[in-house]
Parts: structure tokens; sequence; C-alpha cells
């Protein structure tokens, strides 16, 4: 499981992971920050 993927980091990171052979789950928030009009 991998938080942030979405991210410039976590997705870089699904992607070598994934190349590798490795089995990857992917999390990531995109709520917006501060109050919602």
């Amino acid at each position: 499981v991998l938080t942030g993927a979405a991210g410039f980091i976590g997705g870089y990171i699904v992607e070598e992971a994934l190349s590798q052979g490795y089995s990857v789950t992917g999390v990531d928030n995109f709520s917006k920050y501060g109050k919602v009009t």
C-alpha cells in the first residue's frame, strides 16, 4: 500500500515498484484544503 500515490514522488515509486513486479495499491486524498464555499 502506497499513500500519496498521485503525487510526484509517489507516482514515481508506484511506477518503479510495478516495473520490478510488485503489486501496488495506491491511496491518495484529493480533498481541497481550506473552507469550502
